[in-house]
């Protein structure tokens, strides 16, 4: 059965007239199809196969080491690819899961998070419009899932640690709010890698004063600069 596979989705097409087996290309078209055409994904930070898929379940596989059956050892179950359970052999071997290259534009829905994430052309990020996750605990560090977003903080003893990228890859360019909502201040830790920008107050050492608010942006690989580190309005 001779066939092309298309750019961007990884569809087949171009099937030998008269040729066959077409049914499991067929198929694995139409899943990938209702799939993307709604552009839902379950998940984008699971390294770990899950274990009873249903045909349609859709990752985005973050950074790190897989594990499972068909991640563990799929040759493109690789970092950033789309995984799509198709239950149809053919791509890596006998594996069920069907792997797509994003390209730049790309953008999906996490359906656990409930919220859009696109792809830059070198990494996933969440989209530009303001997520709020609101922290109450005593620590902590912040994930992709909070990039462009407010992290109000409120308790009266709480650690704030910066990741370094090899952490967390926050793309270039992302901003972090970080609200202090409460009477004590914030001490603010940071990985061994995380430096300030030249001009820019480091923000380990002053941490986020009581009912202030701090706004920081990434500048590059492991540098942020921050914008403001301020009282709250009243």
């Amino acid at each position: 059965m001779a066939e092309t596979v298309l750019q961007n989705l990884g569809l087949t097409f171009e099937y030998t007239l008269g040729g066959g087996p077409w049914k499991n290309g067929v198929d694995a078209n139409f899943v990938i199809l209702t799939n993307l055409a709604k552009g839902f994904i379950l998940n984008d930070d699971l390294l770990a196969e899950p274990g009873s898929p249903v045909v349609g379940d859709a990752y985005v596989l973050p950074t790190g080491t897989k594990t499972g059956t068909n991640w563990g050892s799929d040759s493109l179950a690789v970092t950033d690819a789309v995984a799509i359970f198709t239950n149809i052999p053919g791509q890596v071997d006998s594996s069920p899961w069907r792997y797509l290259t994003p390209g730049e534009g790309w953008r999906v829905y996490n359906r656990l998070l409930n919220h859009w994430i696109f792809y830059d052309g070198t990494s996933w990020a969440v989209d530009s419009r303001t997520t709020v996750n609101k922290q109450t605990g005593t620590t902590y560090e912040p994930v992709l899932h909070d990039a462009n977003g407010i992290i109000p903080i409120n308790n009266a003893t709480h650690t704030f640690n910066l990741p370094d990228n090899a952490t967390v890859p926050f793309p270039l360019g992302t901003r972090l709010t970080i609200p202090n909502q409460n009477a004590a201040g914030i001490t603010v830790t940071d990985d061994a890698a995380v430096t300030y920008a030249t001009g820019s107050q480091d923000l380990a050492s002053a941490g986020i004063a009581a009912n202030a608010v701090a706004e920081i942006i990434k500048t590059d690989t492991d540098e942020w600069f921050v914008l403001r580190n301020e009282a709250l309005p009243t």
